[in-house]
């Protein structure tokens, strides 16, 4: 599941420097060692949920993506009073390393 994105993000990255290169082999080193153990992506009207669990060198990881399809439009939820709206981002992500939020 990941691999193919992967491979195309990869793909749009520049070659030109042996900066570059270096980058591309180190990215490449570390995609090498992601073991990923779960990906559910759902989509609900316009918005996009993706959770994904994995492992890197050992240390177990969830990564976490809300995002609306469209990024102009507004997005509303319940202020923490429940008596009115609030405006909210039209993404967030959260990332956790060894059990510990990044």
């Amino acid at each position: 599941v990941v691999a193919p994105r992967f491979d195309a993000w990869m793909g749009q990255m520049p070659a030109k420097t042996p900066q570059d290169s270096t980058k591309r082999e180190q990215l490449r080193e570390f995609f090498e060692i992601l073991q990923v153990s779960s990906h559910v992506l759902e989509a609900d009207s316009s918005m996009r949920c993706l959770h994904l669990e994995f492992e890197v060198a050992g240390v177990q990881g969830q990564y976490s993506q809300t995002s609306q399809a469209d990024v102009a439009s507004a997005v509303w939820g319940m202020a923490a009073n429940n008596a009115s709206l609030e405006p909210l981002p039209n993404a967030e992500a959260s990332l956790a390393l060894g059990g510990e939020l990044v």
